[in-house]
């Protein structure tokens, strides 16, 4: 009443292409979940700098606004002046 070694290895051949077939979409699931939980840690931090620089800049409305946004040197400029202060930044790049 014992397996032979066919059966066996048929078995295992079976539940190789059952994990080939699940493991990716697990991968998957688990790295959207950290993507989303990223990006919701980042728009909080964000959110927060934003809280606190109009506590020391006033409104919003009243920033200098006048920003060209294709013109990347002016809009780092904004960026410096109204939200890195009140933000963590590792690396400026």
């Amino acid at each position: 009443m014992g397996f032979t070694l066919a059966e066996v290895l048929i078995t295992l051949g079976i539940i190789g292409i059952v994990a080939a077939m699940t493991l990716p979409s697990i991968v998957n699931k688990i790295e959207k979940k950290d993507t989303s939980a990223r990006l919701k840690k980042f728009y909080s931090a964000f959110n927060q700098a934003v809280r606190l620089s109009t506590v020391d800049n006033g409104p919003v409305s009243g920033w200098n606004n006048q920003v060209l946004y294709h013109d990347s040197e002016d809009l780092y400029k904004w960026f410096e002046e109204y939200i890195a202060p009140y933000m963590v930044i590792l690396k400026n790049c």
